[in-house]
């Protein structure tokens, strides 16, 4: 089964048709701590005494990755947020290497990804929900059901309470917890706004390399159209 992602990027038309034409290029790949996990081996890691990040995280080692989210109006908030605050988020040597020069515009594209190579992007909202675990009772604690899945909360709340169990690293097995992808995928009702006051439904990491093949659509949107779907608002807003 495959993902219909979203991602808002700031760059330059000409760029945006080298993405509809070829797909999504290396420069909106990073690289991130590459983890011993997956879909398929969660319990190894619940089923131990303790949980540290070396138990977790490969040492030296890398993955190349992207961003997506779930929802259109995700990807316009992205696309806002790079164009209103200094362009898009690539190191300083992949800007020196930029290959276009015209003006910057806004863009969301949407791809395919097969879903078993989505995983929940935890850095905005996952991490800082797990770092404080006494604060997931009533009215947040209901939120986050909906959002993640009941049984998601109830299998991970004690081990987050439990002092062996490093908080980032049950956060990194949420991650691949496919139950927790789909729910959160399915998410449009309750909004997270979690660090640096992110406000999005979802957002996911992938390794897939995507092809032109996967590109569903590219589109420029204006500023006022951003602004429109942006105002639309959520049903419910979940304060991280």
């Amino acid at each position: 089964m495959k993902l219909n992602l979203y991602r808002g990027i700031y760059t330059d038309a000409e760029h945006a048709e080298l993405i509809r034409r070829q797909g999504i290029d290396e420069k909106w790949y990073i690289d991130t701590e590459k983890l011993r996990v997956n879909h398929d081996n969660i319990d190894e890691f619940l089923s131990r005494d303790s949980l540290q990040r070396e138990d977790v995280v490969i040492p030296d080692e890398s993955s190349r990755i992207i961003f997506g989210c779930g929802t259109y109006r995700d990807a316009c908030y992205y696309a806002y947020r790079n164009a209103t605050q200094g362009g898009y988020a690539i190191t300083a040597k992949e800007r020196a290497s930029e290959q276009f020069s015209g003006p910057k515009e806004m863009f969301v594209f949407s791809f395919q990804v097969p879903e078993e190579d989505v995983f929940i992007d935890a850095n905005d909202f996952l991490y800082p929900i797990c770092y404080f675990p006494e604060r997931i009772k009533g009215p947040r604690k209901k939120q986050l059901c909906k959002v993640f899945g009941e049984e998601i909360i109830d299998k991970y709340l004690p081990l987050l309470m439990n002092e062996l169990f490093n908080r980032t690293q049950l956060a990194n097995l949420i991650t691949m917890e496919r139950s927790a992808i789909r729910n959160l995928y399915d998410n449009k009702e309750i909004l997270l706004v979690g660090k640096k006051n992110v406000s999005v439904y979802s957002s996911f990491k992938t390794t897939y390399k995507v092809t032109a093949e996967d590109i569903l659509s590219v589109e420029k949107i204006t500023e006022e159209e951003c602004q429109k779907v942006l105002g639309q608002g959520p049903k419910a807003v979940c304060m991280i």
